[in-house]
């Protein structure tokens, strides 16, 4: 490969990403200000509780805190990015010495050490595309919206380990099976960057199926940020960077906060806390036999309770006495 365009794909792939964050890093740090100003005036909330302990708190996060995670992204980026450029090289050189990451169960096989190994970066590499498509969709909505976290680049971090982690896995995994040719693991691998939860809840499900997994205590109630209508999973994403892992989290959360550092309007705020909080009472099978007669959220169900006419109704949807 030419040499201006290994710079260009080393620049393109490795670090892209970093740079954007850091652009969107000195961005959002003014518009939050701006924001949170913009919700204490608006809703009038300078005499509030919330606006005095806004006006009195610090910096909710400074440019110090995203240093490392950046570091630690560009560093993970610019080795894949690495060997994308120059594949070629790194296979003359490596590969030819056991490394039990990348052989898996073929270290043995001496004599074709170096090809496995080689197939198995080649997986991780797509795994690490897939990853960097995801990443770049991620960090332009942030581009709207200018909301950016410190804790959004070590999810992005940990998404990229767990996308190469798994496209290796079930790499190695496919090679105890079969002999054939791995090119459909090229697909698996850079759906491992787009989606790698969903591909694990894939896994454990048929692990599950196959009694791999004991099933003899009954699973926990999911309380799903996506079972909240409107919310999505770019949203559940940015939901996760600020500690709001489930419903029960969001129903506990100040929607007025949640607009403040989402930059999101209240109203939608509001709705999606009332929505968790009849979920986290109701739990799922219930809340979505009312949600489905358009009972959504916490004040709808105590406006039916307290009518005679709608508690009867309640009672009936859900089989239960006026008790």
């Amino acid at each position: 490969m030419p040499l201006l365009l290994q710079w260009v794909s080393m620049f393109f792939f490795g670090l892209l990403i970093p740079s954007l964050g850091i652009v969107l890093v000195f961005m959002s740090r003014s518009y939050g200000r701006n924001r949170a100003q913009e919700v204490v005036q608006v809703y009038r909330l300078a005499d509030t509780a919330f606006g005095k302990l806004h006006q009195s708190r610090p910096q909710r996060e400074n440019v110090l805190t995203f240093t490392l995670p950046i570091l630690l992204l560009a560093a993970a980026a610019l080795s894949f990015a690495a060997l994308l450029s120059d594949f070629q090289g790194v296979f003359s050189n490596g590969f030819k010495q056991a490394y039990p990451l990348l052989c898996g169960p073929k270290c043995e096989q001496a004599d074709k050490l170096a090809d496995y190994q080689a197939r198995t970066v080649v997986i991780a590499c797509y795994a690490f595309l897939g990853w960097f498509a995801w990443s770049l969709v991620t960090v332009f909505e942030r581009w709207r919206s200018y909301q950016i976290f410190s804790a959004t680049f070590f999810r992005l971090l940990t998404r990229l380990a767990v996308a190469v982690i798994a496209a290796m896995v079930i790499r190695h995994t496919y090679s105890l099976f079969f002999a054939a040719d791995e090119i459909y693991l090229v697909v698996v691998a850079f759906a491992c960057g787009m989606v790698p939860e969903s591909l694990v809840s894939v896994v454990l499900r048929g692990l599950q199926r196959l009694q791999f997994i004991s099933q003899s205590r009954e699973p926990p109630e999911q309380l799903e940020l996506t079972q909240i209508e409107g919310i999505t999973p770019s949203l559940r994403f940015r939901l996760n960077e600020l500690g709001i892992e489930d419903a029960e989290g969001l129903a506990k959360i100040n929607p007025v906060s949640l607009t403040e550092y989402t930059g999101l309007p209240l109203a939608e705020t509001v709705d999606w806390v009332g929505q968790a909080q009849l979920l986290l009472l109701l739990k799922p099978d219930a809340y979505s036999i009312l949600q489905s007669h358009g009972i959504r959220r916490i004040v709808d169900f105590i406006r039916c309770v307290d009518n005679e006419t709608d508690r009867r109704m309640l009672g009936s949807l859900m089989r239960l006495d006026d008790d």
